[in-house]
Order: structure tokens, then sequence, then C-alpha cells
């Protein structure tokens, strides 16, 4: 008796409540949501080929040259607004996309990290209706995903000349999907018991990564990183008919450069391609076709030095991007985004040799769009906003 839900088709015609992440979760494997820094996000780019301090995993090159063991954390909470046919509604999330060890010896610089890749919680309340016999039962359907996909990666780097350095990772992509359906019948006179379901599946799939980063001439550096990633799992947890699914992960190739353009001002440009190149990423226990784009974002971003307290500096940092995001149904418009950046540095405590604890704050100003159909043509908007504060410490 249960109709198609909104997290497959968005086709309720009742009202309906999104509580939690994106509705953008709700296509395909998810919405990207890279692990980088507070640093990076305030500048719009991806931390490839970044000059200074950069604890984003997508270039394992980026560590060659650290000279202190030392670790890195990102907290990132958000707020934001959805409109679907005159539907509005506002959503929140928190989460922590960043967590990354470095461990500097004579022979290469040691990385251990673990990063947010793809997004998938989010909870829809609906309110229906089905007629059983001479009566019309209300219905209340509560479908909530918990879950998505991140990344382990164990990689080393190291200067192989003055200007040149080079990097290789190994990992695993892991997580889990938890799914949830419950329905009550609230006005019910006929004693319907209510009835919820839990269906869990755990990702897997392994990927390796190379890059480098190098110095043409003093005050520019480029940057580069292709990984490759074999076929991700999702496995069911419990035991019955669920089935398993299987997804053809994508290369990424990632881009960027920085330099010196005044005496107190940095720039930096950065692009990522994602190659995703199945036919149906369609979201474990869904039975709707699901497509994928190529999924592509450019930003570009500036940094001042000029505020210092002594000899602290506070860097400023602006910056602007815009991305194609991967996954819609078929039939659907690419959902795309854009966002304005802005953020702040602190080096709280640092010596002759460096920083040794960084406080950076970043934030975003974006909207989400697309998933336009013959059904909904204006399709889903979404616009939030987005805070990140990373915390770097290192050892003496």
């Amino acid at each position: 008796m249960m109709r198609k839900l909104l997290i497959a088709t968005l086709l309720f015609a009742s009202p309906v409540t999104l509580q939690a992440q994106s509705l953008f979760d709700t296509r395909g494997l998810g919405t990207p949501a890279e692990g980088f820094d507070a640093r990076a996000r305030a500048m719009s780019v991806n931390g490839v080929g970044l000059m200074g301090l950069s604890t984003s995993m997508i270039n394992p090159a980026e560590q060659a040259g650290t000279v202190r063991r030392g670790v890195t954390a990102s907290f990132q909470p958000w707020i934001g607004t959805t409109d679907f046919q005159g539907e509005n509604d506002n959503i929140s999330a928190t989460r922590f996309p960043l967590v990354s060890i470095v461990y500097p010896t004579r022979l290469a610089t040691f990385t251990l990290g673990y990063s947010s890749v793809l997004e998938q919680s989010y909870a829809v309340i609906a309110e229906g209706e089905e007629i059983l016999g001479s009566d019309t039962i209300v219905t209340q359907d509560v479908v909530e995903h918990v879950g998505g996909i991140g990344q382990l990666r164990f990689g080393a780097s190291r200067y192989v000349t003055s200007r040149l350095a080079l990097g290789i990772s190994v990992g695993i992509y892991t997580g889990n999907l938890d799914r949830g359906f419950n329905r009550t019948y609230p006005d019910s006179t006929l004693g319907f018991r209510d009835f919820e379901t839990h269906t869990r599946w755990n990702y897997s799939a392994p990927q390796a990564s190379i890059g480098f980063k190098w110095d043409p001439v003093n005050d520019l550096r480029i940057g580069g990183s292709v990984t490759w990633s074999g076929t991700l799992k999702a496995e069911p947890s419990d035991s019955g008919p669920t089935l398993a699914y299987e997804y053809d992960m994508p290369l990424r190739f990632a881009v960027g450069a920085s330099g010196r353009v005044a005496r107190n001002l940095f720039a930096a440009v950065s692009g990522t391609w994602v190659s995703w190149t199945s036919d149906d990423y369609r979201t474990p226990g869904n039975i709707e076709a699901t497509a994928a784009e190529q999924q592509m974002e450019i930003g570009a971003g500036l940094e001042y030095t000029e505020l210092r307290t002594g000899n602290r500096v506070f860097p400023i940092r602006l910056g602007a991007r815009t991305a194609k995001l991967p996954f819609h149904l078929v039939g659907e418009e690419a959902p795309t985004e854009w966002a304005v950046t802005g953020g702040i540095g602190f080096r709280l405590v640092e010596d002759e040799f460096g920083p040794l604890a960084v406080a950076d704050v970043g934030v975003e100003r974006g909207t989400r769009e697309g998933l336009g159909s013959s059904v909904a043509p204006d399709g889903l908007k979404e616009s939030y906003w987005r805070f990140t504060v990373s915390l770097s410490l290192f050892g003496r």
C-alpha cells in the first residue's frame, strides 16, 4: 500500500516537512561534502597548490616539507532554507569534515587522515491519505536517512628537488547508510497499529592518489593530484532479502595554484573534475534510476595579511566558487551550486620556526538549485550559511 516516498521522486502532493541535512542529499550517493579545512573554505579553493599551511586531503604532496608533527580537526555547522513547489522549510546540520595527523621524518612526511566525501543524511515528514473501503485514513510517514561516505587515507610525501615535491596515498572509502521508515495513523479510530522498518548498508571501496606541488619561481606554487577509486560496495548489514549495491567510483582530478600578487596579498585558484561514469547511481533501497553528471568545481580567492598585532598575523580571506553537482533522477535537471566566502585566521602560538597553534574560521553563503522536471518545473532551491572552524596544533 505504500506509495513512492519523497526520497525517490519528490512527488508528494501532501504537505512535506524536511529536517536535518540538504534535500539534495536524496539523490544518488548524496551531496559532495569534501573535507577542506577552514582556510581553503574561506578562499573558495580545494587546498591544492595553496602556499602556507594547508591541511586539506585532496593532494598527498601538500604536507611535504612540514617540520613539525601536528594534528588538525575541523568543525562545520550550517543552516539554510529550502523551497520546493511553494513549500518552505528550515534545514540545519553539524558535522566534522576533517581530522588529519602529520608526522615528518627524515625519509618523508607521513599523513593519516579522515575526511567526508558525500553526505546522505536527512529526514522527511509527509502527511497523506489511504482509501480503505469506504473510509479515508490519514497517514503520517517519517523517512529518515542517516549516513554518508567518507575516506580514510595514509600518505607520504617529500621534496625530490628544492622546488618539487611528490606525494602518494592509499586508503579506503568507508561509511554507512541507515534508512528508517515509520508510518503512523494519527486520527484513525479503527485501531491500526503503527509500523516501522530499518535497513542499514555499509560502504567500502579502495582508493589511491598521487600528487605534486611545484614552485617554479619564488612566490608561485602549482599543484595537482589524481585519485583512482575502485568499485564501491554497499553491503546490507541485516539478514534477509535486502539487496547489495555496487557503484563505479570516479577518477578525480584536482589542480590549483597560488602566488603573491602584492606585498601582503596572495591569490589562489583551483579546479576539480570528477568523472562519474556509471549509468545508474540510485540510492540503496531506491527504485528510481539516478543519473550522474560530470562533477566540476571552480573557485578563486584572496588572502590579505596586512592585519597584524606585534608579530602575529591575522589573514583576511575572500573567495567565490561555482560547482555542478553530480546526481539527479533521470528526467530531472542537474543541480548546480554557487557560493561567496570569507574568513579569518589566527596564529595563536608560534616561535621562530613557525606556528604551534593555528585557528581558522571560514563562512560561506551559498545557493543550490536544480532537479526541475515535468512534474516539478521549478525544481528545488536551497540557500545556506555554512561555517567551518579548523584548529591545528603542532609539537615543538
